[in-house]
């Protein structure tokens, strides 16, 4: 028996092609393929290089350092992703293995951002435009999706600059690396991008099937050249529904992480809209959506006002789409967090970390509840070593509630430590100013950093050797995660 594979275009990316594979007899077929996907491979790295000047694979990060957007969108569209896991693929740069996953979800598509243009013979659309600097355009975010709410068909486009952040992150893969431009040794920016959210009177069973990012997307919510819309009857009805519908569907958008990363930003978005034009909200989540599905995340949907559906209801509704909101924008994430507040720990008193004592840390252990694991040999003396110092130690996180967890972090927590991965994507329920100490011998790109740096955290990263951790480097660890002014 063999694995059979063959490429398919990605739905939500359909610039980039994925390997699906089977596992059967030995046919000739199969081997062509991989032969093909081998020989195509080499060719784009081939083109890749020749694209971009002083660009190779012994020195990738001439790839986008110093280069123009023009140059940053060229190396975008010679990338080929095949073999993508769920969160360990791997990704071979300067000799050294690497993690990533962020980017397969995160960009908008260009080709549905470059057809929205809708013709009057298809109908009239709501439009406003503006642009996203600062927490403060936020309010014209929140007015705009309630303007675009009381018409038909709208569509809210808003502009970002880019943003600048330091690059403290030890050398692993930023997240959306593809929209990420490496200016000198410790800066580097996020590139400006446009976002758009698209309010429709198509009910959300027209794109039923498609991944939220595809191509055609926007034909099905009646935008664009070719865009179907329903009779000004039901169009109508369904505007006076006063009912919302998110339609959310790539691969594994209930997966805590992702979720936390590429979902809810995006979700947020659109809340305090709906909720001045007194909309019941919901999100419909087909079952290709759902593999590795969180309670933990239906739960964060809930706290929101939002209640989940795997089908599109078949009353009256509205439909919202917000898969070409740009996830790495850092108000999109702060608005995140004060909708988490508002769900979560509203009424609440906050830690107050304008210090950082060890009494007031937790260390979230990956030893039991972790979906994949990454236990690390010698971790329990790294956790001794913390709980001596004063550290709470959290295990088995998966039998915590979300709502038990926030609230316990908000209210009595001002440094949160652990290894990478998604344990610590809960930072999101921190108080202002508090810390977090990311332990991270497995290179995985750093999700966490940029949420710190959109949300004002104070952040400590380390790259600890991989193998067994040992006394010496246990303590040498611990003593990462304290300053001179927390003792």
């Amino acid at each position: 028996s063999s694995t059979a594979c063959r490429r398919t275009p990605s739905l939500a990316h359909p610039d980039r092609m994925h390997l699906n594979c089977t596992t059967g007899p030995m046919q000739a077929h199969s081997r062509l393929h991989a032969l093909t996907l081998f020989l195509l491979a080499k060719s784009l790295t081939l083109c890749q290089s020749s694209a971009t000047a002083g660009c190779s694979a012994s020195s990738p990060e001439q790839c986008t350092s110093g280069n123009s957007e023009a140059d940053t969108a060229t190396l975008m569209q010679a990338k080929l992703r095949v073999g993508r896991s769920r969160e360990e693929h791997l990704l071979v740069e300067s000799g050294q293995r690497r993690l990533g996953i962020t980017s397969e979800f995160s960009n908008v598509n260009a080709h549905l951002m470059a057809d929205l243009t809708t013709p009057e013979s298809i109908g009239p659309t709501f439009e406003k435009q503006f642009e996203l600097k600062s927490a403060d355009d936020l309010e014209t975010l929140h007015k705009s999706v309630a303007e675009a709410l009381q018409h038909e068909y709208g569509l809210v486009t808003f502009s970002s600059p880019p943003w600048g952040v330091e690059t403290d992150f030890d050398g692993v893969e930023p997240p959306y690396r593809d929209q990420f431009r490496k200016i000198n040794d410790t800066h580097g920016e996020y590139i400006g991008q446009n976002s758009v959210i698209m309010v429709s009177s198509n009910p959300s069973s027209m794109l039923q099937g498609l991944d939220w990012a595809a191509t055609g997307v926007q034909s099905a919510l009646g935008f664009g050249g070719s865009g179907h819309r329903v009779s000004k009857e039901e169009a109508k009805t369904n505007a006076d529904s006063k009912h919302l519908v998110l339609y959310i569907n790539f691969g594994e958008c209930l997966y805590f992480a992702h979720a936390l990363a590429n979902v809810l930003p995006r979700v947020t978005s659109v809340l305090q809209g709906a909720r001045a034009g007194n909309y019941k909200v919901s999100a419909v989540v087909p079952s290709s959506g759902r593999s590795y599905y969180s309670q933990n995340t239906e739960t964060i949907l809930n706290k929101l006002g939002v209640s989940l559906l795997e089908e599109p209801p078949r009353e009256p509704h509205k439909t919202v789409l917000v898969s070409q909101v740009t996830s790495c924008n850092p108000h999109i994430k702060k608005l995140m967090q004060q909708e988490l507040r508002r769900g979560f720990v509203e009424g609440v008193q906050p830690a107050n970390c304008e210090k950082h004592p060890a009494s007031s840390g937790v260390f979230l252990s990956r030893a039991h509840g972790a979906s994949n694991g990454r236990w690390v040999a010698g971790s329990d003396k790294l956790e001794d070593k913390f709980e001596t110092m004063g550290f709470e130690i959290r295990d088995n996180l998966k039998d915590v509630s979300v709502d038990e967890l926030a609230k316990d972090l908000y209210a009595n927590h001002c440094i949160v430590a652990g290894f990478a991965g998604g344990n610590l994507l809960n930072l999101v329920f921190l108080p202002d100013k508090a810390r977090v100490v990311e332990y991270n011998p497995s290179r995985i790109y750093a999700d966490r950093w940029l949420f710190v740096k959109a949300l004002g955290l104070d952040w400590v990263h380390s790259v600890p050797t991989e193998g067994s951790i040992d006394d010496a480097e246990a303590t040498r660890l611990v003593q990462q995660a304290l300053k001179v002014e927390d003792v």
